[in-house]
Formats: structure tokens, sequence, C-alpha cells
């Protein structure tokens, strides 16, 4: 059995935040609405790398590939403008 430690796809569990943490970390940033829209279609945007399935079917999103995830989509973004 592997460890979490060595998968390089595993995300500690200290880096795991339900939506409302993340928005009250970066309210300049984000806002609930937003957020919940990003989720709702994060298998279309890609924002589901980022996205573990907690308990109860409660999401939680990794703040460190939000964060990854948050720059190529300003960098795609930039591009397209």
């Amino acid at each position: 059995m592997q460890t979490s430690q060595n998968r390089p796809d595993a995300i500690p569990l200290d880096d795991l935040y339900e939506p409302s943490e993340l928005v009250a970390m970066f309210p300049k940033v984000l806002s609930i609405n937003t957020l919940k829209w990003h989720l709702f279609n994060r298998h279309k945007n890609g924002l589901d790398t980022a996205c573990v399935k907690g308990f109860r079917r409660k999401i939680l999103i990794s703040k460190s590939r939000f964060e990854q995830w948050l720059a190529t989509q300003t960098d795609a973004a930039r591009a397209a403008s």
C-alpha cells in the first residue's frame, strides 16, 4: 500500500478547504457566487483537479491547486485579449 507521501498527486489534508473558507481568505479576489459557478463547471474548466469530494458529498478545494488553476486562467484570459 502506498502512503500519501509516495504519491505525487496526493493532496495534504491541511491544504483542503471548504469554498466558504477560501472566500473568507481572499474576499477581494473571490465571491461565493463566482466560486460556486466555477465549481459547477469544474469538469469543463479544469478546476476538477483541485477538488475532492469529502464526506457527505461536500466539495473540498486544494488551496495550492486552486491558486495554480487561477494562474492558468489569468494567463489564458490575457492571451485571448
